[in-house]
Protein backbone atom coordinates (compact mmCIF):
# COMPACT_ATOMS: atom_id res chain seq x y z
CA UNK A 1 0.00 0.00 0.00
CA UNK A 2 3.29 2.62 1.02
CA UNK A 3 4.18 1.88 -2.75
CA UNK A 4 0.63 2.95 -3.75
CA UNK A 5 0.52 6.14 -2.18
CA UNK A 6 4.14 7.09 -2.78
CA UNK A 7 3.88 6.69 -6.76
CA UNK A 8 0.96 9.16 -6.17
CA UNK A 9 3.23 11.59 -4.42
CA UNK A 10 5.27 12.19 -7.43
CA UNK A 11 3.11 12.82 -9.65
CA UNK A 12 1.47 15.47 -7.81
CA UNK A 13 2.99 18.17 -6.30
CA UNK A 14 1.49 20.61 -3.86
CA UNK A 15 -1.02 17.87 -2.22
CA UNK A 16 -1.16 16.90 1.37
CA UNK A 17 -2.69 13.42 1.46
CA UNK A 18 -5.32 13.79 4.97
CA UNK A 19 -6.38 10.43 4.72
CA UNK A 20 -6.15 7.09 3.27
CA UNK A 21 -7.78 3.77 3.94
CA UNK A 22 -7.44 0.64 1.65
CA UNK A 23 -10.45 -1.90 1.80
CA UNK A 24 -12.20 -4.69 -0.29
CA UNK A 25 -13.49 -2.57 -3.01
CA UNK A 26 -11.24 0.78 -2.86
CA UNK A 27 -7.98 2.29 -2.28
CA UNK A 28 -9.51 5.75 -0.55
CA UNK A 29 -7.08 8.75 -0.84
CA UNK A 30 -8.31 12.33 -0.05
CA UNK A 31 -6.36 15.03 -1.09
CA UNK A 32 -5.94 18.59 -0.23
CA UNK A 33 -4.44 21.29 -2.49
CA UNK A 34 -5.56 24.21 -0.99
CA UNK A 35 -7.85 25.13 -3.13
CA UNK A 36 -9.89 21.93 -3.56
CA UNK A 37 -10.02 18.19 -2.10
CA UNK A 38 -9.60 15.18 -4.32
CA UNK A 39 -11.48 11.41 -3.80
CA UNK A 40 -9.14 8.99 -5.35
CA UNK A 41 -10.75 5.38 -5.30
CA UNK A 42 -8.21 3.36 -7.69
CA UNK A 43 -4.92 3.66 -8.84
CA UNK A 44 -6.01 5.31 -12.18
CA UNK A 45 -6.07 8.63 -10.30
CA UNK A 46 -9.38 8.97 -11.68
CA UNK A 47 -11.21 11.42 -9.21
CA UNK A 48 -14.24 10.45 -8.14
CA UNK A 49 -15.59 13.56 -6.24
CA UNK A 50 -14.23 17.08 -5.81
CA UNK A 51 -15.08 19.69 -2.99
CA UNK A 52 -13.77 23.72 -3.72
CA UNK A 53 -13.19 25.44 -0.68
CA UNK A 54 -15.04 28.53 -1.63
CA UNK A 55 -18.08 27.25 -4.21
CA UNK A 56 -20.61 25.16 -4.97
CA UNK A 57 -19.68 23.56 -8.22
CA UNK A 58 -16.56 21.62 -9.39
CA UNK A 59 -16.41 22.63 -12.78
CA UNK A 60 -16.53 18.92 -14.02
CA UNK A 61 -19.20 16.52 -14.77
CA UNK A 62 -20.57 16.36 -11.91
CA UNK A 63 -22.53 19.68 -12.33
CA UNK A 64 -23.66 18.97 -15.62
CA UNK A 65 -25.34 15.72 -14.06
CA UNK A 66 -27.05 17.52 -10.66
CA UNK A 67 -28.54 20.39 -13.12
CA UNK A 68 -29.90 17.19 -14.98
CA UNK A 69 -31.58 15.75 -12.01
CA UNK A 70 -32.61 18.98 -11.69
CA UNK A 71 -34.70 19.19 -14.46
CA UNK A 72 -36.89 16.37 -13.70
CA UNK A 73 -36.96 16.92 -9.72
CA UNK A 74 -37.69 20.55 -9.30
CA UNK A 75 -41.27 20.14 -7.71
CA UNK A 76 -39.83 17.74 -5.17
CA UNK A 77 -39.37 13.87 -5.07
CA UNK A 78 -37.11 11.77 -4.35
CA UNK A 79 -33.33 11.48 -6.84
CA UNK A 80 -31.61 8.27 -6.69
CA UNK A 81 -27.92 8.04 -6.58
CA UNK A 82 -25.81 4.66 -7.59
CA UNK A 83 -22.78 4.75 -6.93
CA UNK A 84 -22.68 8.00 -4.33
CA UNK A 85 -19.08 7.77 -4.18
CA UNK A 86 -18.06 11.64 -2.19
CA UNK A 87 -21.75 13.25 -3.02
CA UNK A 88 -20.83 15.84 -5.20
CA UNK A 89 -23.77 15.68 -7.59
CA UNK A 90 -25.99 15.32 -3.93
CA UNK A 91 -24.09 18.18 -2.64
CA UNK A 92 -24.86 20.42 -5.37
CA UNK A 93 -28.78 19.48 -5.77
CA UNK A 94 -28.96 19.85 -1.98
CA UNK A 95 -27.72 23.43 -2.11
CA UNK A 96 -29.64 24.69 -4.71
CA UNK A 97 -33.08 22.80 -4.21
CA UNK A 98 -32.86 21.48 -0.55
CA UNK A 99 -36.78 20.38 -0.73
CA UNK A 100 -35.93 17.51 -2.93
CA UNK A 101 -34.99 14.00 -1.54
CA UNK A 102 -31.34 12.52 -2.02
CA UNK A 103 -31.32 8.63 -1.81
CA UNK A 104 -27.51 7.52 -2.62
CA UNK A 105 -26.13 4.13 -2.62
CA UNK A 106 -22.81 2.66 -2.22
CA UNK A 107 -21.06 -0.39 -2.01
CA UNK A 108 -18.40 0.99 0.24
CA UNK A 109 -19.41 2.11 3.81
CA UNK A 110 -16.00 3.78 4.27
CA UNK A 111 -16.77 5.73 0.95
CA UNK A 112 -19.93 7.14 2.38
CA UNK A 113 -18.24 7.62 5.45
CA UNK A 114 -15.73 10.13 3.34
CA UNK A 115 -18.29 11.35 2.12
CA UNK A 116 -20.09 12.70 5.40
CA UNK A 117 -16.83 13.76 6.94
CA UNK A 118 -14.96 15.46 4.07
CA UNK A 119 -16.81 16.06 1.25
CA UNK A 120 -19.60 18.01 2.98
CA UNK A 121 -22.42 15.25 1.27
CA UNK A 122 -25.74 15.77 1.57
CA UNK A 123 -28.20 13.37 1.24
CA UNK A 124 -31.48 12.49 2.92
CA UNK A 125 -30.55 8.62 3.36
CA UNK A 126 -27.62 6.61 2.43
CA UNK A 127 -27.27 3.11 1.93
CA UNK A 128 -24.58 0.59 1.24
CA UNK A 129 -25.92 -1.99 -0.84
CA UNK A 130 -24.74 -3.52 -4.56
CA UNK A 131 -26.50 -1.15 -7.04
CA UNK A 132 -27.51 -3.65 -9.32
CA UNK A 133 -28.95 -6.05 -5.87
CA UNK A 134 -30.42 -2.40 -4.80
CA UNK A 135 -32.30 -1.55 -7.92
CA UNK A 136 -33.55 -5.32 -8.15
CA UNK A 137 -35.17 -5.18 -4.77
CA UNK A 138 -36.22 -1.87 -3.89
CA UNK A 139 -40.00 -0.84 -4.11
CA UNK A 140 -39.75 2.95 -4.44
CA UNK A 141 -40.15 4.90 -7.30
CA UNK A 142 -37.76 8.44 -8.17
CA UNK A 143 -38.17 10.93 -10.10
CA UNK A 144 -34.54 10.44 -11.74
CA UNK A 145 -31.89 7.92 -11.05
CA UNK A 146 -28.39 8.47 -11.67
CA UNK A 147 -25.97 5.98 -12.01
CA UNK A 148 -21.93 6.81 -11.86
CA UNK A 149 -20.83 3.50 -10.92
CA UNK A 150 -17.15 2.26 -11.65
CA UNK A 151 -15.25 -0.98 -10.43
CA UNK A 152 -11.47 -0.37 -10.82
CA UNK A 153 -12.23 2.58 -13.16
CA UNK A 154 -14.21 0.76 -15.14
CA UNK A 155 -18.22 0.59 -15.82
CA UNK A 156 -19.55 -2.74 -14.38
CA UNK A 157 -20.48 -5.25 -16.66
CA UNK A 158 -24.40 -5.70 -15.89
CA UNK A 159 -24.88 -2.05 -16.65
CA UNK A 160 -25.16 -3.30 -20.34
CA UNK A 161 -27.21 -5.89 -20.06
CA UNK A 162 -30.55 -6.16 -20.45
CA UNK A 163 -31.89 -7.32 -16.70
CA UNK A 164 -30.04 -3.85 -15.27
CA UNK A 165 -32.37 -2.10 -17.73
CA UNK A 166 -35.66 -4.05 -17.35
CA UNK A 167 -35.16 -3.85 -13.49
CA UNK A 168 -34.35 0.01 -13.34
CA UNK A 169 -37.00 0.78 -15.77
CA UNK A 170 -40.01 0.53 -13.49
CA UNK A 171 -37.97 2.43 -10.60
CA UNK A 172 -37.92 5.65 -12.47
CA UNK A 173 -40.70 8.55 -13.56
CA UNK A 174 -38.99 10.41 -15.89
CA UNK A 175 -35.82 8.54 -16.74
CA UNK A 176 -31.82 7.74 -16.04
CA UNK A 177 -28.85 9.46 -16.42
CA UNK A 178 -25.88 7.35 -16.53
CA UNK A 179 -22.08 8.88 -16.35
CA UNK A 180 -19.56 7.26 -19.05
CA UNK A 181 -16.05 8.10 -19.95
CA UNK A 182 -16.29 7.22 -23.75
CA UNK A 183 -18.83 7.67 -26.80
CA UNK A 184 -18.79 3.56 -27.35
CA UNK A 185 -19.67 3.31 -23.59
CA UNK A 186 -21.96 6.18 -24.19
CA UNK A 187 -23.59 4.39 -27.08
CA UNK A 188 -23.51 1.13 -25.60
CA UNK A 189 -26.10 1.82 -22.93
CA UNK A 190 -28.24 4.11 -25.48
CA UNK A 191 -28.97 0.69 -27.42
CA UNK A 192 -29.13 -1.68 -24.82
CA UNK A 193 -31.76 0.86 -23.01
CA UNK A 194 -33.72 1.35 -25.92
CA UNK A 195 -36.50 -0.84 -25.19
CA UNK A 196 -36.88 0.96 -21.92
CA UNK A 197 -36.51 4.48 -22.90
CA UNK A 198 -36.99 4.98 -26.30
CA UNK A 199 -35.57 8.34 -26.31
CA UNK A 200 -31.92 8.89 -25.46
CA UNK A 201 -29.33 11.92 -25.74
CA UNK A 202 -25.77 11.31 -25.10
CA UNK A 203 -24.49 15.17 -23.57
CA UNK A 204 -20.98 15.44 -23.84
CA UNK A 205 -19.07 17.23 -20.66
CA UNK A 206 -17.45 20.31 -22.17
CA UNK A 207 -14.56 20.34 -19.14
CA UNK A 208 -13.78 16.67 -18.74
CA UNK A 209 -13.58 13.19 -21.22
CA UNK A 210 -17.58 12.43 -19.36
CA UNK A 211 -20.14 11.82 -22.22
CA UNK A 212 -23.42 11.73 -19.67
CA UNK A 213 -26.65 9.69 -21.50
CA UNK A 214 -30.02 10.72 -20.64
CA UNK A 215 -32.11 8.04 -21.11
CA UNK A 216 -36.06 9.31 -21.35
CA UNK A 217 -39.43 7.64 -21.64
CA UNK A 218 -40.38 10.48 -23.37
CA UNK A 219 -39.30 13.96 -24.94
CA UNK A 220 -40.95 17.44 -25.07
CA UNK A 221 -38.97 20.36 -25.49
CA UNK A 222 -41.41 22.52 -23.89
CA UNK A 223 -40.67 20.92 -20.61
CA UNK A 224 -36.95 21.56 -20.73
CA UNK A 225 -37.62 24.94 -21.58
CA UNK A 226 -39.52 25.80 -18.29
CA UNK A 227 -37.26 23.31 -16.35
CA UNK A 228 -34.51 25.17 -17.49
CA UNK A 229 -36.35 29.01 -16.69
CA UNK A 230 -37.61 27.64 -13.12
CA UNK A 231 -33.63 27.31 -12.13
CA UNK A 232 -32.47 30.15 -13.29
CA UNK A 233 -35.29 32.18 -11.11
CA UNK A 234 -34.29 30.08 -8.16
CA UNK A 235 -30.53 30.90 -8.68
CA UNK A 236 -31.16 34.42 -8.83
CA UNK A 237 -32.98 33.99 -5.55
CA UNK A 238 -30.46 32.07 -3.89
CA UNK A 239 -27.64 33.50 -5.59
CA UNK A 240 -28.69 36.95 -3.22
CA UNK A 241 -28.86 35.24 0.02
CA UNK A 242 -25.52 32.65 -0.65
CA UNK A 243 -22.21 34.41 -1.06
CA UNK A 244 -20.41 31.04 -2.24
CA UNK A 245 -23.45 30.67 -4.91
CA UNK A 246 -23.02 34.02 -5.90
CA UNK A 247 -19.72 33.42 -7.14
CA UNK A 248 -20.97 30.44 -8.99
CA UNK A 249 -24.05 31.83 -10.72
CA UNK A 250 -22.45 32.32 -14.03
CA UNK A 251 -21.05 28.80 -14.07
CA UNK A 252 -24.32 27.34 -13.14
CA UNK A 253 -25.93 29.55 -15.97
CA UNK A 254 -23.59 28.28 -18.61
CA UNK A 255 -24.44 24.51 -17.80
CA UNK A 256 -28.10 25.08 -17.64
CA UNK A 257 -27.78 26.94 -21.40
CA UNK A 258 -25.29 23.99 -22.36
CA UNK A 259 -27.73 21.16 -21.37
CA UNK A 260 -30.43 22.92 -23.34
CA UNK A 261 -28.61 23.09 -26.25
CA UNK A 262 -27.64 19.29 -26.57
CA UNK A 263 -30.92 18.24 -25.50
CA UNK A 264 -32.87 20.26 -27.72
CA UNK A 265 -30.69 20.02 -30.34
Amino acid sequence: MFGFFKDIFKTREGEKVIYRKDTPYNRILVLDDGQKLKLILDPSYNLHSVLFKNKVITGSYWDMCAILSLFFSFEGGTVLILGFGGGSVSRIIKSLAPWIKVLGVDIDKEVLHVARKFFDAKADYLLVDKFDSFIEYVRMKFKVVFVDVFQNAMIPFSIFEQDFWSNISGKSEYGVIVNTVSVIQAEGIREVSRKFFPVSKIVKNPESENYVVVNLREFDKDFFKSRAQNIKELLQIKSEKSKNLAHDIRGILLTIDYILDAILR
